[in-house]
């Protein structure tokens, strides 16, 4: 009655990454299992995109799972060789082709990541804006879209 579960608790950074990335999905498929309170305790979800793409994103209360994603593409691929949500590093790798990567230098860790956002928002409210211009109210909206399909389809709600 109050929430929670692994989708509501860990879901909104890969929901957050794959609309970054691709938008709003068209299409929702989500299956996993509920924990013994009835909240959803593990998942895997397949979006689907307007472009014929689909994003792959699992959650887990069960199991520490590592925080990695990948975007793949028909001539290469880019890995985050760190935790996606904060300062790390990527991979982008070709066939062929030697990997190219790229690593954060800011001496931040994972947890740290907040620096980045803190001073934004100070400066949003300063400018008199009532959102980011980088991540809509819509943004959320259809983010939280999508963990609400996936908990409905696992009876989570």
């Amino acid at each position: 009655e109050l929430g929670g579960g692994a989708l509501l608790d860990l879901g909104v950074y890969p929901a957050w990454f794959l609309h970054f990335v691709l938008g709003a999905p068209k299409s929702v498929t989500t299956r996993g299992s509920l924990a013994a309170t009835g909240v959803d305790a593990q998942s895997t979800s397949i979006l689907e995109f307007d472009t014929d793409v689909q994003g792959i994103m699992t959650t887990n209360l069960r199991a520490t799972t590592p925080q990695i994603a990948r975007i793949n593409g028909t001539r290469a691929r880019l890995e985050y060789t760190g935790p996606f949500l904060g300062p790390s590093g990527f991979r982008v790798v070709a066939p062929g082709l030697d990997p190219v990567e790229w690593f954060d230098r800011s001496g931040f860790s994972w947890g740290e990541g907040l620096c980045y956002q803190v001073p934004a928002v100070a400066q949003h409210i300063a400018d008199g804006l009532t959102e980011s211009p980088l991540h809509s109210l819509d943004d959320s909206l259809e983010i939280l879209a999508v963990l609400d399909e996936g908990r409905a389809q696992l009876g989570a709600i």
